[in-house]
């Protein structure tokens, strides 16, 4: 077995054994659902015989008299009194494998704030608190949601995310209990809170458009901000800081922002999504192509252009440099010459590359030359 699909394995051994301790069985029964659909491709028989598992264990739940109390000792998951939907989406053991991929100063932040976490006792002794709230700013799709999913699996706690579309109930008298009714559940539990889409219930009080309600929710937010205990971690995420009361920001311990990523974290994505198989010039020059992405649309468009190789038989660098050719006609010259090189590199003829980018082929050499 390659040492990949070993470290693969342990991860999902892992991860397993943590949830069928703290005795979770839809979180148990979801990851090894997902395991399954990954079994079914090279061993079909075998999924096909945890599937029956899963099937048969659905029946005994079916004639078993409902639980009137969580298996995991927590209390009751709170509801919205008028629809009944639960506020808050619970996962007791978060996964995220592989770790996100970010920039070392965002890196440093975070691992900071895990550190505290982790080391209360200490700062405690040295007559300091943990950060107790950090606010994420920052475009959508930089890895917000997927950070605060790792956080708390390195700190080994269940995840609590805030439904914001169920928290806003339809009769606005009802959104402020809704809120209380969350932030006390989370700190009556021992977890991580992640509200997500802040801006929604966090907008500033000398907005015109919102109704005296909206505006209450802001005062209550500030309060418990304020008084969130030091034995809790409340994570907040804004896709719009700019729509965030001002007097929010000097509440948050912490404001962690998450910056596009640059061509360096790109190639990372594309190297891992295109496989060892493929030469690393593919990943670089896809960087120099698709900067100024997010890391989701960079991940989604390599996966679209993965999709299209198997439904057109053809390798993915077919479709890769079917991509390029529509793109280069957007960047700036310097970024160009190192496409160019890039391309080069990666097997296509000078010729071509000069077709494609419009450069000269002396200014290709140049450029190699340069670069080496």
């Amino acid at each position: 077995m390659q040492r990949t699909e070993t470290s693969k394995l342990l991860e999902n051994l892992v991860h397993l054994s943590r949830l069928a301790l703290q005795a979770d069985k839809q979180q148990v029964e979801a990851f090894i659902r997902r395991l399954t659909r990954t079994l079914m491709k090279d061993h079909p028989d075998a999924g096909k015989a945890i599937e029956g598992f899963i099937g048969a264990g659905a029946t005994t739940r079916a004639r078993e008299k409902p639980e009137t109390t969580s298996s995991t000792g927590m209390r009751l998951v709170p509801v919205d009194q008028e629809s009944r939907w639960d506020l808050l989406n619970i996962e007791v053991a978060p996964f995220v494998s592989p770790a996100p991929i970010m920039s070392a100063k965002l890196s440093t932040e975070i691992e900071q704030v895990i550190a505290e976490r982790l080391r209360t006792p200490e700062l405690i002794k040295a007559g300091l608190e943990p950060s107790r709230t950090v606010l994420f700013t920052g475009p959508p799709g930089v890895g917000k949601t997927l950070t605060a999913h790792w956080m708390a699996q390195k700190l080994n706690k269940p995840l609590f995310t805030l439904d914001l579309a169920s928290v806003m109930s339809s009769l606005l008298g009802k959104t402020g209990n809704n809120l209380r009714a969350v932030l006390e559940y989370a700190k009556a539990n021992d977890g991580v809170l992640f509200l997500d889409e802040f801006d929604a219930v966090a907008k500033r009080r000398n907005d015109d458009t919102e109704v005296g309600e909206l505006k209450r929710l802001v005062t209550v937010i500030l309060q418990e901000v304020d008084k969130w205990p030091a034995n809790r971690l409340l994570i907040a995420a804004t896709n719009h800081g700019e729509l965030l009361d001002p007097a929010i920001w000097r509440r948050f311990d912490a404001v962690i922002n998450f910056p596009l990523p640059d061509t360096t974290h790109l190639e990372q994505i594309f190297s891992e999504e295109l496989g060892p198989d493929s030469s690393q010039d593919w990943a670089r020059a896809l960087a120099i192509v698709l900067d100024g992405q997010s890391y989701s649309d960079a991940a989604r468009t390599l996966r679209t252009l993965k999709r299209q190789a198997v439904l057109t038989d053809t390798a993915v660098e077919v479709c890769v440099l079917d991509l390029i050719k529509r793109e280069t006609h957007a960047l700036p010259k310097s970024n160009l010459k190192a496409l160019a090189v890039r391309l080069e590199s990666a097997g296509i003829p000078q010729r071509q590359v000069a077709e494609m980018t419009g450069l000269s082929r002396d200014t290709i050499r140049r450029a190699r030359n340069e670069e080496a």
